[in-house]
């Protein structure tokens, strides 16, 4: 039977913030904050209740813009369809007689038409992740939306993987790859002390919407 804890403060965090004098249930709104030490109250949370520290997030977002370089595909797609010496040329150039010449005909024509059907796959932070309310015990939950099959994400996912570990020189442990449907997956992966829960959903529509809007903002 799960056990049922009492919402009243324990009575380290009782002393930080004061006797309340409360005869029912322990509420935040019940507290004078003016006599609070938040120093003293913010390392009694983070090291009796799990509550991340600053450094916790920072780390956990460094971690998390890493798993975005590697396990996202084709979301910067100007770069890709160019190349990366034909972009810096372009951008240095980009006002230069010559290319000022140039109709947006030409110009247009010069990308290739094949670009909206490269794949592509988009990775969000989610959840108590997004909103920085996870304990440091639970995962970090984050959504990958694409225009490829979920098994075949699969197989890009262990590539891109051992990628990482051999570039990063780190070593992520896998802990569990779950097919739910026939249009997503959810890894289940150790990364630097940080639990990362992934579900990948195949949504071409959405991603080829997103990829297109994000685009004309650049």
């Amino acid at each position: 039977m799960a056990e049922i804890r009492s919402l009243k403060p324990d009575s380290k965090v009782q002393s930080i913030v004061g006797d309340q004098s409360a005869p029912h249930l322990f509420s935040f709104l019940e507290i004078d904050w003016s006599t609070t030490n938040y120093e003293e109250l913010r390392y009694h949370l983070e090291r009796h209740y799990n509550v991340p520290s600053t450094e916790h997030w920072g780390f956990a977002a460094r971690k998390f813009r890493m798993l975005q370089m590697y396990f996202e595909i084709g979301t910067n797609t100007a770069h890709e369809a160019w190349g990366e010496e034909e972009m810096s040329n372009v951008a240095a150039h980009e006002n230069s007689p010559e290319l000022a010449k140039k109709s947006d005909m030409t110009v247009e024509s010069e990308i290739p038409k094949q670009t909206p059907a490269l794949p592509r796959v988009k990775l969000f932070k989610a959840c108590t992740f997004l909103m920085r309310v996870a304990t440091t015990n639970e995962p970090l939950i984050c959504k990958a939306f694409g225009t490829i099959a979920p098994t075949l994400y699969e197989e890009i996912f262990w590539e891109k993987l051992a990628v990482l570990e051999r570039e990063q020189d780190v070593s992520i442990n896998v802990l569990s790859i779950t097919h739910l449907t026939a249009q997503d997956v959810v890894f289940f992966i150790e990364f630097g002390g940080h639990e990362f829960k992934i579900r990948y959903l195949q949504w071409g529509t959405l991603i080829q919407r997103y990829v297109t809007e994000d685009n004309t903002h650049v």
